[in-house]
């Protein structure tokens, strides 16, 4: 309380009221006289001679300087840099008692005190605060607020113009994550470094679950945290060392430690381990570690890779293990790469290599993608025009033998230049023509040293039409000729080095109204050089295919197609139809949708195959589905499955899942499907699952940490493949 008769109540930024019901009006006037005069003194020399403040007067005001004498401020206004002083910022401070030295600049408050300067907000118990050169001090009960995020401690020394300082003691809040360290430095308005301190993204922040511990943690605010020799402790146990750790505070952080202790027949006891990192945005991954009593330990590593440009990336996959009980080494390594150099130029590069085909399979736990059984790997600088694209490649393939069971090389491209030119119009006709031409340097049989050179040369003109019979009625026609020729053969062809072939394609689309449409295409290809005497007298394509679609909105649809193979000439003439396939979509919400796919054989006058599931729930809520798989491959064999599963929800924390299949042919189980899940807390999962297929057990559980309930489990790489 400031003596006499005055009494302070905060108002509006730093002005307070002053109410005085003990003296009378005519001290009041003196008073007021007296203020205004020493104002208006004030006034006319900080105008000569400082204009770093401004202060306006108030009849509203009065606030104490530093020698007892009253102001009228209304505002402390600072000054920006390199304009004049009526271009100036307004600095808006409150206080159960303010004190404030005209001559020095300084503001010292007490109790409540509340500083704010272009979106930064401090509170504490006291504060002094140089106007002059925008430096605040504050001690007690701190609170900084900027840009979204909170520190609290109970020192800070800080620029409120360049957003600058140190705060002793403190905790800072950003998005998901949690910090506390001794204290933090701010060298700019964007960044901060938390000395001594630790991460965590659990609720309770006192005593979390896990914890990020390191010397020093740099935090770029609203965007990025990084930190150098991190410890990750789980309650008060250090459980892994990380040389740098990255993470986003954008989204939502994914578990840094998947623990997964499990049993299976084929592997027996095991503890399958898992840590995803993030470099930065542009770089993450995961490090595996696989024990299996049975198999021995196993290695893999992911890794996603882009540049800023966004122009260059690519991915990386790589497991491998020596299988203790079999003693057969198992590689997979799975490397794709793209950039472009500019509008023109790029490069794609693919290595894919596999020890043995069954690897993918046996051992899937981290979403390796299952390849192929045929794989390839090349290198390719491509150069697109316009008018033309010139492509030069070496090129390998690899092809599985069963019988020996790895995977042997089938062909060889070293190089490889192929140049074609784009569709281009005859004159103003519907007639377009493109050329192409190849040559490869061929290694057939590399075991043999057998290699030659292929150069092969094509010519395509070609015919489109469109013609529009009416509203409803569309006709399209389209006319290509091949003109085909080469130097050498292919490794293992005896044909004809030189072609020329021909096809048409004939469409008739028709829309009778906005739920029905139909296709009714007809195609038609045949050699005109180099005719043999195959079985269709080297007619390579003459069929007729129809299809019928049904839709209503998008809840439901239902299209229904099949063909006619004139090539065929079998005196039943439905032996000379495709199968009719009958396939349905049905949508009526995220919470209720079905499909179902069938074959008839009018061959046969039979099913052939029957795909039907439907879907009922939310996937957070209670979800059932059911479905249904039928193959008939008679006399040989028959499959008739029925499958289904349940999912539910225990309270907010727990979810069970049970499925099974059911083979009505052999009338039992093929297999069972068990797993629960929970959060053991705000930043701990686990669940447990049992699968029996076939006689083939496995059992396990997944421990992660998470930043909270509705972040991803994992974070499951899609790679996408680039070609040439």
């Amino acid at each position: 309380m400031m003596p006499g008769c005055l009494e302070q109540v905060p108002w509006s930024g730093i002005m307070f009221k002053c109410h005085c019901f003990r003296e009378k009006i005519k001290k009041i006037v003196l008073a007021a006289l007296q203020v205004w005069t020493v104002f208006f003194f004030y006034r006319a020399a900080a105008s000569g001679a400082e204009e770093n403040v401004n202060i306006k007067s108030s009849v509203f005001g009065k606030v104490r300087t530093a020698e007892n004498k009253l102001i009228n401020p209304e505002a402390f206004v600072l000054a920006k840099e390199g304009v004049t002083s009526e271009e100036k910022i307004a600095v808006d401070c409150s206080a159960d008692y303010l004190e404030y030295d005209e001559a020095s600049g300084i503001i010292n408050g007490r109790g409540r005190v509340k500083v704010s300067y272009k979106g930064t907000d401090i509170t504490a118990d006291q504060v002094r605060f140089d106007v002059k050169s925008s430096v605040i001090e504050a001690n007690g009960n701190i609170t900084f607020k900027e840009n979204g995020s909170t520190i609290t401690g109970e020192h800070v020394l800080f620029n409120m113009k360049n957003k600058t300082g140190i705060i002793d003691k403190i905790t800072l809040s950003s998005g998901p994550w949690f910090f506390k360290g001794k204290l933090i430095e701010k060298p700019d308005e964007k960044n901060a470094s938390i000395i001594e301190g630790y991460a965590t993204t659990c609720n309770d922040k006192e005593h979390p679950h896990y914890r990020l511990i390191s010397q020093k943690i740099h935090v770029e605010l609203d965007n990025i945290v990084e930190s150098w020799n991190v410890l990750l402790y789980v309650g008060d146990i250090p459980i892994f060392y990380v040389p740098y750790i990255w993470r986003s505070l954008k989204t939502s952080p994914k578990s840094p430690l998947t623990i997964r202790p499990g049993v299976s027949s084929s592997e027996g006891a095991s503890l399958k381990l898992a840590y995803n990192y993030d470099f930065s945005e542009y770089l993450s991954g995961a490090l595996m570690l696989d024990f299996m009593s049975k198999k021995g330990s196993g290695y893999g590593l992911q890794q996603n890779y882009r540049f800023a440009d966004g122009l260059n990336g690519g991915y990386l996959f790589a497991y491998y293990i020596l299988e203790q009980d079999t003693l057969h080494e198992r590689l997979r390594i799975d490397f794709d790469h793209s950039s472009r150099i500019n509008n023109n130029l790029s490069i794609v590069a693919r290595l894919n290599y596999l020890s043995d085909e069954a690897l993918t399979k046996d051992y899937y736990s981290y979403y390796y993608p299952v390849v192929a059984r045929d794989i390839r790997s090349y290198v390719a600088v491509s150069y697109y025009d316009p008018l033309f694209s010139i492509v030069t490649a070496v090129d390998r393939q690899d092809r599985y033998d069963p019988i020996d069971a790895v995977y042997r090389i089938s062909s060889l491209n070293l190089p490889s230049l192929r140049f074609s030119t784009t569709s281009m119009a005859i004159g103003n006709t519907n007639a377009y023509w493109f050329l192409n031409a190849d040559l490869n340097y061929y290694f057939p049989d590399v075991a043999y040293n057998n290699r030659y050179y292929i150069l092969k040369v094509g010519l395509h003109p070609s015919f489109t039409h469109v013609l529009k019979l009416d509203q409803a009625n569309t006709f399209n026609t389209t006319a290509v000729l091949d003109v085909l020729t080469q130097d050498k053969p292919d490794y293992g062809y005896s044909g004809f080095l030189n072609s020329l072939n021909y096809s048409i394609a004939l469409n008739l689309n028709s829309r009778w109204n906005k739920y029905v449409d139909t296709d009714l295409n007809y195609n038609y290809s045949q050699k005109l050089s180099g005719v043999g005497s195959d079985y269709y007298g080297e007619v390579l394509n003459n069929r007729l295919n129809g299809r019928l679609n049904l839709r209503i909105g998008e809840a439901f649809s239902n299209t229904l197609y099949t063909g006619y193979d004139f090539r065929a000439k079998n005196v039943e003439v439905q032996k000379n139809f495709d199968n009719l396939v009958n396939s349905t979509n049905i949508y009526i919400s995220e919470e209720f949708n079905a499909f179902s796919n069938i074959q008839y054989s009018l061959a046969e006058g039979a099913m052939k195959a029957m795909d039907i599931f439907s879907n009922y729930g939310k996937p957070s809520g209670t979800k059932a589905s059911l479905g249904l798989n039928y193959i008939n491959n008679s006399p040989n064999y028959s499959i008739f499955d029925i499958f289904g599963s349940i999912a539910f929800s225990i309270g907010e924390d727990m979810r069970f899942e049970y499925g099974a299949r059911f083979d009505t042919v052999t009338v039992k189980f093929k297999e069972h499907r068990f797993a629960f899940s929970t959060n053991i807390t705000d930043c701990l999962y686990w669940d447990i699952n049992f699968t029996n297929n076939n006689g083939l057990f496995s059992f396990g559980f997944n421990i992660q940490l998470r930043a909270f309930k509705e972040s991803a489990l994992d974070k499951k790489i899609s790679p996408e493949v680039f070609k040439y």
